[in-house]
């Protein structure tokens, strides 16, 4: 399971606990954090510590630093959160979870931008956003975060206007780069979206299910993506 809080251990998502931290030892391995005091009869979006059941589930919520996490005791769970009695976090996984998403979200645009750039062969926008978003994510500097911040400026304004999936697309990618693990949720939809548009050149009667497989696919393809690039086994 997988816990988001700040960096220095807060809660962000609700609650105000500040969570007893890993420690990295010289060899590489990590000391689990203490475990969190016992909170009795947990129950979700109410009472107990409450944990993400897997790594794909991080992109309904917001946070800069990822931990591997693990509970005991009583619980109470839906297929996305588990609300447990006590929990505690064996090793952080990224301190820069922004960035990963970011990237991630680049990465996923940028594999269907072919689609809207043989419909639109002249509009660079969407891959100007995204090569923006990956610069930022790589090297975040004040320089490419600035370069960042012209081009989403533009992209949202194109967005605006012509409302197109691909300025969309350029649009979600744009804002990921300011870190946003909403907008990372978005860009994975737009590219699963994107994919399936391909659907269209099956005719109306194949339509449904050219999309649902290549939707499919392309989502596969992005949980297997966000668990390479934060170092995780993919579920």
């Amino acid at each position: 399971m997988y816990k988001l809080l700040t960096a220095d251990g807060s809660s962000c998502n609700g609650g105000s606990a500040k969570w007893h931290l890993p420690t990295q030892n010289e060899d590489g391995s990590w000391a689990p954090g203490a475990w969190m005091p016992p909170i009795e009869d947990p129950k979700l979006c109410s009472r107990g510590y409450h944990l993400l059941c897997s790594l794909w589930d991080i992109l309904n919520w917001e946070g800069e630093a990822l931990f591997a996490a693990e509970g005991r005791g009583a619980e109470e769970r839906d297929p996305s959160k588990v609300a447990v009695e006590e929990a505690r976090l064996p090793r952080l996984i990224t301190a820069t979870l922004h960035q990963s998403l970011a990237l991630f979200s680049a990465d996923c645009s940028e594999r269907v931008l072919h689609l809207y750039e043989t419909a639109y062969p002249n509009d660079m926008l969407p891959r100007r956003t995204i090569d923006a978003a990956r610069a930022w994510a790589l090297n975040p500097t004040d320089e490419n975060a600035a370069a960042w911040a012209s081009i989403w400026d533009i992209a949202w304004a194109a967005g605006g206007e012509r409302a197109t999936w691909g300025t969309w697309g350029a649009w979600v990618v744009g804002v990921s780069a300011r870190g946003t693990a909403w907008a990372a949720r978005d860009a994975v939809g737009y590219a699963a979206g994107a994919a399936g548009a391909a659907g269209y050149a099956a005719g109306d009667a194949a339509w449904d299910a050219a999309w649902a497989a290549a939707g499919a696919a392309e989502l596969e393809w992005q949980k297997r993506h966000l668990a390479e690039l934060l170092g995780e086994v993919p579920a």
